[in-house]
This record gives structure tokens, C-alpha cells and sequence, in this order.
């Protein structure tokens, strides 16, 4: 019987794709009189390539990008202040996602994974205001493990009081959710998006608000 539910953050709970480019076209806006011969589109697609979805820590993909570009007079680290300082401004959630966090906790204990550093995860948590929903919050770089390293699933069931078997698993990547979630003998339920198919799941969806009736008819065939 499932008794607890553990979501992932970006890109699952957090329209990360659509926030990263919001905040990417504002940022050349406003470094646009330093950037002589880049236009937003070049900036703009070379920043969310260099980002890679979250895996390349911003300070890195601001060196990057300024010696790609060859931008010489705006710095990496002046950008990357920026980014810092505003980016959250630019943060959506998905539709339907404290409709559908109410609705479950309700039923379920709800808890959080995600990789990534501890003050930029904590502020996209408190931008969407959903840390009332979970009774556990884990963050990669605050508990030194990283999906999808089985260590930080097993410590988030320890902290639910919760066996594997009573838990499923909500993300959007095949392997460092997915897979990880079900190697250690929870149910993984994959928030679909345009860069993988055909991924091995306990079962799918689009949007958020369709997960309590996956849950429910879950439970009614266990």
C-alpha cells in the first residue's frame, strides 16, 4: 500500500525550461549595451545549451559562455551575480501544482529529492511556496549525495519512516529518477517531457493534476 509520495523539483515540479529562458532573454536585455555583435537569440541558445539542464554549475557556464561568445566587457562572474540575484523572479511552476500537492497530502506523506546546491534549491522551494506540503526535504548538496545514488533515496524513506515498497517516485529523467527510484524498490511515475521517450516507468503523465487518479488506480490494482 503506497503511503508516501517523494517528488523530484525541476522540471517536475518547476517549469525550469520555461523560467531558464525567461530569465536568459532578461538577463542580455539588460547587458545588452556591453555586448556589442551578440544578438538575444545567439546569448539566449548559448546559455541554455551551456546550462545542459541544471547539470553545469552556473559559475561555470558563465566562463564558458563569455569566452564562447567572446565577450569581453561584461564578466563571467558580473553575469553570474545576476543570475544570482534575480533569477528566481523568473520562476513558474506547472500548472496545477498546489492543487495537486493539496489534494495528495491529504492522503499521502509527501517528501522532496533534488540535486543541485542548497541556496539556489531552498529559494526556488520558497518561491513556489510548497514547503508546507513536505515532511522531508533533501538537497543534494546539503546531504552530500547525489542521485542517482541509492544512499539519498534510502535516507528520505528513513526520515518518512517508510518502506521502499510504500513509496513511489515522481521525476523527469529515465535514469537519475526512474531507474534510481526503482532500484531501490520504489514505484516511479515519470513527468514526460520532449528529451526522452520511451521510458521505463511504473506509469506517465503530462500534467501534474492527473497524478492522484494514477495513484488511486495504483493502489486499486495492488
Amino acid at each position: 500500500m503506497l503511503r508516501g509520495i517523494i517528488f523530484d523539483l525541476d522540471r517536475t515540479l518547476l517549469d525550469r525550461d520555461s523560467s531558464i529562458l525567461s530569465f536568459a532573454s532578461s538577463q542580455f536585455d539588460l547587458f545588452r549595451s556591453r555586448m556589442e555583435g551578440i544578438d538575444r537569440d545567439t546569448y539566449v541558445n548559448a546559455f541554455v545549451r551551456l546550462d545542459a539542464r541544471g547539470s553545469l554549475w552556473k559559475d561555470e557556464v558563465y566562463q564558458r559562455l563569455t569566452s564562447e561568445l567572446m565577450i569581453h566587457s561584461v564578466s563571467w562572474d558580473e553575469l553570474f551575480a545576476d543570475f544570482d540575484s534575480r533569477v528566481a523572479d523568473y520562476y513558474v511552476p506547472f500548472p496545477n501544482l498546489h492543487s495537486t500537492l493539496e489534494e495528495l497530502s491529504r492522503e499521502y506523506r509527501l517528501g522532496l529529492i533534488t540535486n543541485g546546491k542548497t541556496n539556489f534549491q531552498n529559494r526556488t522551494i520558497e518561491v513556489l511556496k510548497i514547503a508546507p506540503f513536505f515532511t522531508i526535504i533533501l538537497i543534494s548538496e546539503s546531504e552530500g549525495v547525489r542521485k542517482p545514488d541509492a544512499e539519498i533515496f534510502h535516507r528520505a524513506l528513513r526520515r518518512m519512516e517508510l518502506a521502499p515498497r510504500e513509496a513511489a517516485y515522481i521525476g523527469d529523467h529515465p535514469v537519475t529518477d526512474m531507474r534510481a527510484a526503482r532500484d531501490v524498490g520504489m514505484l516511479s511515475f515519470w513527468k514526460r517531457n520532449p528529451d526522452f521517450s520511451d521510458v521505463s516507468c511504473d506509469a506517465s503523465f503530462d500534467d501534474l493534476s492527473e497524478l492522484p487518479a494514477i495513484l488511486r488506480n495504483h493502489q486499486n490494482d495492488g
